[in-house]
């Protein structure tokens, strides 16, 4: 794959914001994409992040690897992740989920995606 060809699937961050007092941020659609990584704010209450996915239906459910596994995180503050593009390509849009329990102020997760 050329360098330009590359350039033309960079697609903008998107942000994932979970609410003060809860527990899983608002859906990010992905726009034909896959998510590929996401980075932590300069604070945050819990360390294990998990996802949600739709696939076009409206119904979230659990995003698991190819071995039936929960994709889990365990985070720290201003810090980034690489995500497995294939176990998030079926999904049209994203939930992150505090998987430690509520968030105590409202925390913008930042979703890289790049375009199928």
């Amino acid at each position: 794959m050329e360098a330009k060809d590359l350039q033309d699937k960079n697609v903008d961050p998107l942000t994932a914001t979970i609410a003060a007092a809860a527990d899983t941020s608002d859906a990010v659609l992905l726009f034909g994409c896959t998510a590929i990584g996401f980075t932590t704010p300069a604070t945050l209450t819990g360390a294990t992040f998990t996802f949600l996915g739709d696939m076009g239906d409206g119904t979230f459910v659990t995003v698991k690897d190819q071995l039936n596994a929960t994709v889990t995180f365990i985070v720290s503050v201003d810090s980034g992740y690489a995500l497995d593009a294939t176990v998030f390509a079926p999904y049209d849009q994203i939930k992150v989920v505090a998987a430690d329990g509520n968030e105590a102020a409202e925390r913008l997760i930042t979703i890289k995606p790049f375009a199928l």
